[in-house]
């Protein structure tokens, strides 16, 4: 609240006359709002500088604008930072927090046969048996009708069971009800390839730094495609077997996905400083009924 509190206090002031009095206050007007143009982020009044981890975003604004505490407000809003999840941190913290934040474990259904919406849903119960008992389970988190597999919140381990599963043993999908789960499951579909929900497959990329993303319902001879509910050949089914070539192909994580969104916030941009005194000026003195909305207003 701290944080808000000085972001606030660092937007452009304006004057605020009480109702019945002659008294002025100096006060932030939240109704008049703004952006700035994205050309002026390629304009020749701005720099951008690269950051692999902040730790207090006015300490930048106070280095880049003349050490002008005033000025702190250009920054969010030139780089589009409306949450701290957009202020650049060290790769190490980033990867800690994906890690921490995506826990669940993903199963892929043998053969990419597609389950139906009827079949399966969020907060359903799936189960993996060994033996008499199960083995491995957790709820669903949700179905992911692309690549065909099922993301569980978190996976649990029956200690108390010793037996392994058999090789691509029966997916059990209970479904939830309003006082539990049925108890006769859907057995339809077995288990294919594992992993953990924050490795989990988002691409899959020819060989190659340029190698371009390829759909999971091509064939791997590269020749059709398949996009049958009960595929034949494709690229998914032998991922959904764990047994893509990657001679072939390569894999783009989840993990590998919010680290390059994370990087896109590390260059952070600034206008001179001349620029942003007039801008802050200019906003300042700016009255909010002279403009309409959506107007573009060139400051210079």
């Amino acid at each position: 609240m701290g944080d808000n509190m000085s972001y606030i206090k660092s937007l452009p002031k304006t004057k605020f006359k009480i109702a019945g009095s002659t008294l002025e206050l100096e006060s932030v007007n939240i109704l008049k709002s703004f952006v700035f143009s994205s050309n002026l982020k390629n304009s020749n009044s701005t720099k951008s500088v690269f950051y692999d981890q902040v730790k207090r975003l006015e300490y930048l604004a106070y280095t880049n604008y003349s050490s002008n505490t005033s000025l702190y407000w250009i920054t969010p809003i030139l780089n589009g930072i409306d949450s701290f999840r957009k202020i650049p941190k060290s790769q190490s913290i980033e990867q800690r927090n994906i890690t921490e934040t995506y826990t669940g474990k993903v199963y892929y259904v043998l053969g990419a046969k597609q389950i139906s919406s009827t079949e399966i849903d969020a907060g359903d119960l799936i189960l993996i048996s060994a033996g008499s008992d199960w083995k491995y389970g957790g709820i669903v988190k949700e179905y992911d009708p692309i690549f065909r597999r099922i993301i569980l919140v978190s996976e649990e381990e029956n200690v108390d069971n010793s037996s392994d599963p058999s090789a691509n043993p029966t997916i059990e999908i209970y479904k939830k009800t309003n006082d539990g789960f049925d108890t006769t499951p859907n057995t339809n579909y077995n288990l294919g390839r594992k992993e953990d929900e924050v490795s989990k497959v988002v691409k899959i990329l020819g060989t190659g730094i340029e190698g371009s993303e390829v759909s999971p319902y091509m064939t791997t001879g590269g020749e059709s495609f398949d996009f049958t509910d009960e595929p034949s050949g494709t690229i998914g089914v032998s991922l959904a077997a764990d047994n893509l070539n990657l001679d072939d192909y390569r894999f783009e994580t989840l993990l590998d996905q919010k680290l390059n969104e994370s990087a896109e916030y590390k260059n952070i941009y600034f206008t001179s400083t001349g620029l942003a005194f007039k801008l802050s000026s200019f906003l300042t003195k700016l009255i909010a009924q002279n403009i309409e909305r959506g107007q573009i207003i060139r400051v210079t």
